[in-house]
């Protein structure tokens, strides 16, 4: 009986560490938002031809 209470007390513990984890991540990510503000460039430009279905040009 007591081993059914520690992995309870273990499967408690996972449950609150993931939710605890989830509140972070979410606060980080708020507070990366407020430093990056709304900029919504890509980081890299495709060539022009890339969304013409250019085979050649995908191939290099």
């Amino acid at each position: 009986m007591e081993i059914l209470k520690i992995i309870a007390v273990m499967i408690v513990i996972v449950i609150f560490a993931n939710i605890w984890f989830n509140i972070v991540e979410s606060l980080i990510e708020k507070i990366k938002g407020l430093f990056r503000g709304n900029d919504t460039r890509k980081w890299h430009e495709l060539p022009p031809n890339w969304e013409d279905g250019d085979k050649e040009e995908k191939d290099k």
